[in-house]
């Protein structure tokens, strides 16, 4: 019986240490977290240039994808496909995943926007269909079930 119970409190106290120190390394993230944190502006167009300021300086993923989607979205500046590409990209060279995904994606998109243009499908050729097939693809199995 004894035995049992000084395992029992070896098992709490463990736990105790535990949950202490997950505590602590909880706090810490959370304190380095709100020091490196960034305020950010209401003002869309104020907000656009720090996610730039921060992509560009400081190699934050984060900022590189918010900057992505306010240029492919056209929120604090007019809607530019090509400059998102380029902060998808960054935001891919640092790491993230889903920025690769939609660098490539709308890469091709742009791509076969600036070979095609303004062709009705009539003036198309066989190659033409086949890569607006392929983006088109692309883009059913990107945001499927999104």
């Amino acid at each position: 019986m004894k035995k049992s119970k000084i395992l029992i409190k070896l098992i709490l106290s463990g736990m105790t240490i535990f949950v202490i120190l997950g505590g602590l390394i909880f706090m810490g993230s959370a304190i380095y977290k709100s020091v490196t944190k960034v305020k950010i502006p209401s003002n869309k167009k104020d907000a656009l240039a720090l996610f730039e300021k921060e992509c560009k300086n400081n190699d934050h993923i984060d900022y590189c994808f918010e900057a992505a989607i306010y240029h492919l979205k056209g929120v604090g500046t007019i809607a530019d496909s090509n400059k998102a590409v380029v902060y998808f990209k960054k935001a891919c060279d640092l790491g993230d995943k889903e920025g690769c995904q939609k660098a490539a994606l709308f890469g091709n998109i742009n791509a076969l926007e600036r070979d095609i243009g303004n062709k009705s499908m009539d003036q198309m050729t066989p190659e033409d269909k086949k890569r607006l097939g392929e983006v088109f693809g692309d883009v059913l199995k990107n945001y499927k079930g999104k």
